[in-house]
C-alpha cells in the first residue's frame, strides 16, 4: 500500500484512505454549497458561523449554514463535483470552526455538554441536582513525599507503561526514556531535575495507575474488589507523581519536544485522577508548548527533503513524535473542552500541513506499525466527523428552544437530508476499514458486547457516538415538543389555502423512525461496555457523564411510551450501579472524595438517585 507523496511518484491510495479523505472533502463541498444558498445572516455574525443559530435562536433570518433547504439530489450532485484544491496548511478538526475561530463570536461560542443538554429537556423536572464542576476558590493540591527509587521497580513500571498506556498514546521517545533511567541509576548524580528525569517519573506514575483492559475483558467478575487493587496502585503512583510534579516548573521554561510530551503525560495523570480541569490546563500548556516550538522551527514541514528512517514515510523520528504529540493534545483538548463547555481550544488554531498522520514507511503482514497507524487515523477521522455533526446538531437544536416560532418545514426537511448524508458517510467509512482494525456493526451484533482490543473498542464507541448524535435531535423533538406538527403548519410560508393543509405525514414518519434509532443507539452505547465498566481509562470522567446522559435518555423514552429494547430496564439498573461505584468513592480517603466532588461526580451520583424517583 502506498500514499501520495510530495515530490515523489504518485501511488494508489488504499480504499480506506481514499474513502476517509473523499468523505471529508465531500462534506466540505456540501457545506460550501449550502452556505452559498443561505439567507442573509443576523447582524455582527459571519455568514458561515454556527453562532448565528446558537446565539440568536429567536432570529428567523439567522439560518444555520448547513440547514438551508436543499434537495437530496442537489447535495448528491455537490458530492460528485471535482474537489476544490485543499491548501497545504489548514486548520483541523472542526467543519465550520475555521470561520468561527476567526470571529470574535466564534471564539466565545460555548456549547453545553451532552449531559447538560439532556437534563435541560422539558420532559425532566427542573429540580435536577447540580452535577457540574464544584470549586470553593481555595483548593490546592497537597504536597506528598518522595518515593525511594530502585531500578527493579522502575523497570517494572516502565514495562507496565509500555504495555498498557503507550500503545494508545505513542508520544514519547522510548530511547530517551532508556537514557533517563540509565542516567538515574548508572551515574553519581542520581535523579536529576531536568526534563529527562521528569519523563521517567511520569512514566512510572502512569505505569502504576494504568489499568489492564484485558483483565477486565476476560474476567468479567474480578476475584477481588477492583477499587482495593486500584487504591494500592495509586498509593505507589503518587510518590512518583509528586517527584515529577516538582520538575514541571522546569519543563514550562523549555522549548523542546520533551517539554510538550511531559505536559501531555501530566494531563493524562490528572485524567486518571478524575480531575478534568487540571488535566485541561496541562493539555492546554502542552498545545502552547507545541505551538511555540512549531513556530520557532518554521511552519512548513517539507516531507520530501527529510530522510526516511523506517519509522515514518519521509519523516525523521523527531518529526514522527511531534506529529503524534500534536494529534494527542489536540484530541484531548477538544474532548475536555466539549464536556466542560469551554470556548474553542488553542489546539484548534494550530496550523499543520497534514490531513492524517504519515503512514509507516513499509507495510508488512499484520505489523504493529500498520495497525497503530490505521487506529490513529480512524480515531482522527471519527473525531473530525463527530465535530462536524456537533455543528449541525447544535444549529438545529437551537431552533428547538422555541419551536413555536423557529421550527419550519424547510428547516426540519433540510436537517433530515443532512442526517441521511452523514449516515452514508459513516457507513462508507465503516465498510472501508481494513481487516486489521475492522469491527462488526454493533447494531447487527446480538447480543452487543465489548471486543478484546481496547483501541477497537474505543473507536467503535466513537462510531456509535456519531450515530447517536445524529439521531438525538429527533428524540428531543418527540419527547419535548409533542405538538411540533402544529407549529410547522402554523407558520408555513406561503400560507396554504384554507381548504388545504400541509401534509406532514412524511416528516412525521422520518422523525418517528430517527427517534427510534436514537433509542436503539443509546441502548447500544451502554450495552457495548457491559463487562468492562470497571476498566479505569483516562476517559473515565467523560464516560461517566455520557453514560449518565444515556441512562436518562432511556428512562425518558420509556416514560413517554416509546418502544424499548427488551432488557433495557436490567441494563439501566446495572449501569446505574456502576455509575454509583465511580461517583461515590466509598471507602477511599478524603482526597479522593474531594476530587470526586470537584469533578462533579458526587453531583452525578445525586442525579442517578433523583432520576430513579422522578423519571
Amino acid at each position: 500500500m502506498g500514499v501520495e507523496c510530495v515530490g515523489g511518484d504518485e501511488k494508489e491510495l488504499s480504499l480506506y484512505e481514499r474513502t476517509s479523505l473523499r468523505i471529508l472533502e465531500g462534506i466540505d463541498r456540501i457545506e460550501g454549497f449550502l452556505r452559498t444558498q443561505q439567507v442573509p445572516p443576523a447582524p455582527n455574525l459571519p455568514p458561515s458561523s454556527p453562532a448565528a443559530a446558537a446565539l440568536c435562536p429567536a432570529t428567523t433570518n439567522a439560518a444555520s449554514p448547513a440547514l438551508s433547504y436543499q434537495s437530496t439530489a442537489s447535495i448528491a450532485t455537490a458530492i460528485q463535483e471535482a474537489p476544490s484544491p485543499i491548501p497545504a496548511i489548514h486548520t483541523l478538526f472542526d467543519s465550520n470552526s475555521i470561520n468561527s475561530i476567526n470571529s470574535a463570536a466564534g471564539r466565545m461560542l460555548k456549547t453545553p455538554s451532552k449531559l447538560d443538554r439532556i437534563l435541560a429537556w422539558n420532559i425532566f423536572p427542573k429540580t435536577s441536582p447540580h452535577c457540574g464542576l464544584v470549586s470553593d476558590g481555595s483548593w490546592r493540591e497537597q504536597p506528598g513525599e518522595d518515593v525511594q527509587l530502585d531500578l527493579e521497580t522502575v523497570r517494572t513500571l516502565q514495562m507496565l507503561y509500555l504495555e498498557r498506556f503507550h500503545p494508545n498514546n505513542p508520544i514519547i521517545n522510548i530511547e530517551t526514556l532508556e537514557q533517563a533511567i540509565r542516567s538515574t541509576f548508572e551515574t553519581p548524580r542520581g535523579c536529576g531535575w531536568d526534563s529527562e528525569a521528569c519523563l521517567m517519573l511520569l512514566v512510572c506514575a502512569l505505569g502504576a495507575v494504568a489499568d489492564n483492559y484485558q483483565d477486565h475483558f476476560y474476567n468479567r467478575e474480578p476475584a477481588m474488589d477492583p477499587r482495593r487493587a486500584r487504591t494500592e496502585r495509586a498509593a505507589m503512583a503518587e510518590g512518583y507523581w509528586f517527584m515529577a510534579q516538582r520538575r514541571l516548573g522546569v519543563i514550562l521554561c523549555e522549548e523542546t519536544e520533551l517539554a510538550g510530551q511531559c505536559l501531555a503525560l501530566a494531563g493524562f495523570w490528572y485524567l486518571y485522577q478524575l480531575d478534568p480541569i487540571t488535566a485541561y490546563k496541562m493539555f492546554h500548556s502542552a498545545c502552547l508548548s507545541w505551538q511555540t516550538l512549531h513556530l520557532s522551527q518554521g511552519r512548513n514541514m517539507d516531507v520530501s527533503r527529510v530522510d526516511v528512517d523506517g519509522v515514518g514515510s519521509g519523516m525523521t523520528y523527531a518529526q514522527y513524535l511531534k506529529q503524534r504529540l500534536y494529534w494527542t493534545c489536540l484530541k484531548a483538548e477538544f474532548e475536555l473542552r466539549a464536556e466542560l463547555s469551554l470556548p474553542v481550544p488553542t489546539g484548534a488554531q494550530l496550523e499543520y500541513p497534514l490531513h492524517f498522520p504519515i503512514p509507516p514507511a513499509s507495510f508488512g503482514p499484520d505489523t504493529d506499525a500498520d495497525r497503530l497507524w490505521y487506529l490513529y487515523t480512524a480515531e482522527i477521522f471519527l473525531r473530525r466527523l463527530h465535530n462536524r455533526v456537533v455543528d449541525e446538531v447544535t444549529s438545529f437544536e437551537a431552533y428547538l428552544q422555541d419551536t413555536r416560532t423557529e421550527l419550519t418545514e424547510k428547516r426540519l426537511a433540510s436537517f433530515i437530508t443532512v442526517v441521511r448524508e452523514y449516515e452514508v458517510y459513516v457507513s462508507q467509512w465503516h465498510t472501508s476499514l481494513p481487516p486489521l482494525i475492522s469491527f462488526p456493526d454493533p447494531a447487527t451484533t446480538v447480543p452487543p458486547q465489548p471486543i478484546p482490543d481496547e483501541r477497537q473498542q474505543f473507536i467503535r464507541k466513537r462510531f456509535l457516538d456519531c450515530h447517536l448524535l445524529l439521531y438525538r435531535p429527533f428524540l428531543n423533538l418527540t419527547l419535548n415538543h409533542p405538538g411540533w406538527q402544529g407549529y410547522i403548519i402554523a407558520h408555513a410560508h406561503p400560507k396554504p389555502p384554507a381548504n388545504k393543509r400541509i401534509n406532514t405525514a412524511k416528516l412525521e414518519t422520518d422523525v418517528r423512525n430517527f427517534a427510534g434509532l436514537a433509542v436503539q443507539y443509546t441502548y447500544l452505547s451502554i450495552a457495548v461496555d457491559r463487562g468492562v465498566w470497571f476498566h479505569h481509562s483516562p476517559a473515565m470522567w467523560r464516560d461517566v457523564r455520557n453514560r449518565l446522559a444515556d441512562v436518562l435518555v432511556l428512562r425518558a423514552a420509556a416514560k413517554a411510551g416509546m418502544e424499548m429494547p427488551i432488557d433495557w430496564e436490567e441494563l439501566v439498573e446495572e449501569a446505574e450501579e456502576v455509575l454509583l461505584y465511580w461517583c461515590a468513592a466509598d471507602g477511599e480517603d478524603e482526597r479522593v472524595l474531594d476530587r470526586r466532588r470537584r469533578a462533579g461526580l458526587l453531583g452525578c451520583r445525586y442525579v442517578v438517585l433523583w432520576a430513579r424517583e422522578v423519571v
